[in-house]
């Protein structure tokens, strides 16, 4: 569930649709408040989504997609230049300026336009990872946490 632009957006777990609710009225989803990431039936379903820079970013294992727009009538749905995707739900986290996200060639960072790796110097710890669907990312202090568990814990 993520909170944007006054309406809250609810993915369903393991599938492309996201639902959400009228605006400002957050108890009340109407019977086409809902879109699909990017259609109706795909085998690369969202696993993360993250409201950045006045856009809605949707993670797929694969790539990933924007949403721009305020309402039903003006959403426009696009596939991002940048194609690398998340590893899960939790592998993606935000500051002020970048997203952070872990995919299964290492941890990236998009500024809405573009990714960057970050991990080349550290790729040996990774290679550590045991399950990267479990991998929790967070921002502290300017510095990107990554929380895992290593293979045979």
């Amino acid at each position: 569930m993520v909170l944007h632009k006054n309406r809250l957006f609810y993915l369903t777990a393991g599938t492309n649709r996201v639902d959400f609710t009228d605006l400002a009225a957050y108890e009340t989803i109407g019977s086409t408040n809902f879109l699909y990431v990017p259609s109706t039936k795909t085998s690369d379903p969202v696993v993360s989504m993250i409201s950045y820079q006045d856009n809605l970013v949707f993670f797929t294992k694969n790539t990933k997609y924007i949403l721009y727009g305020s309402d039903f009538n003006s959403f426009v749905l696009k596939e991002s230049t940048a194609k690398t995707g998340a590893a899960g739900l939790n592998a993606v986290c935000k500051d002020d300026n970048y997203i952070y996200f872990l995919s299964y060639s290492g941890l990236h960072k998009f500024n809405g336009g573009s990714d960057q790796l970050l991990s080349e110097k550290i790729d040996p710890l990774f290679a550590q990872i045991s399950d990267y669907s479990d991998v929790r990312l967070s921002v502290a202090n300017d510095k990107v946490h990554v929380h895992y568990k290593k293979t045979g814990d």
